[in-house]
């Protein structure tokens, strides 16, 4: 892998908030897809295959969404090991990145084991094994989605705000149509006036 690539890689894990897991060797028996990247099987089960239960807990100042995956999310202690989700703005050369991460919940240390990016034109740019250390400051990107994975009682919160979301869309949509159909209506009114 050329060395922008890496670099690439490296902040892409830095923006995900993933920590890491004490394990050996993982590969899947088939490449991720892209847009939605999926691990399709595993040879070893010490890193879970995502479930697909992403639940949404960041906007970036770009426009794009941190999600960490509920389904195969683990805490043991102070321990937490989960997989993160960033979905791309579009205009990206990335669309989604995906990091396999364990994490302490009381220091916020954290280690990535696996890193799978695609790009704009859903070309599989990685997806492969990483062993990489690092520390996810408060605040932070990284810091934020550690902060949600080790405490149950926001991702109730995010997954509330995301009901909440989808719930102002659909009011909005519905009165916008409504506010149409008014204005239509006063449209043919006026013109039987005439």
């Amino acid at each position: 892998m050329n060395s922008l690539l890496k670099k690439f890689a490296i902040l892409v894990v830095l923006t995900t908030g993933c920590s890491s897991h004490q394990t050996q060797t993982i590969q899947p028996t088939e490449v991720l897809s892209a847009p939605k990247l999926q691990v399709v099987q595993a040879k070893e089960t010490s890193i879970p295959v995502p479930s697909n239960q992403w639940l949404p807990i960041i906007k970036t100042s770009d426009g794009g969404i941190v999600s960490i995956e509920t389904g195969s999310l683990t805490k043991v202690s102070d321990t937490v090991s989960f997989w993160s989700q960033v979905n791309y703005p579009a205009g990206s050369n990335i669309t989604v990145s995906r990091s396999y991460a364990v994490a302490s919940c009381n220091n916020g240390d954290y280690r990535l084991y696996w890193i799978a990016t695609a790009g704009a034109q859903g070309q599989i740019l990685q997806n492969n094994k990483v062993d990489i250390a690092s520390h996810a400051l408060p605040g932070s990107i990284p810091g934020t989605t550690l902060q949600y994975a080790c405490n149950p009682a926001l991702q109730v919160q995010a997954a509330q705000a995301q009901i909440n979301q989808v719930q102002l869309e659909t009011l909005a949509r519905n009165n916008q149509t409504s506010a149409e159909a008014i204005n239509e209506a006063m449209r043919i009114g006026a013109g039987m006036f005439k």
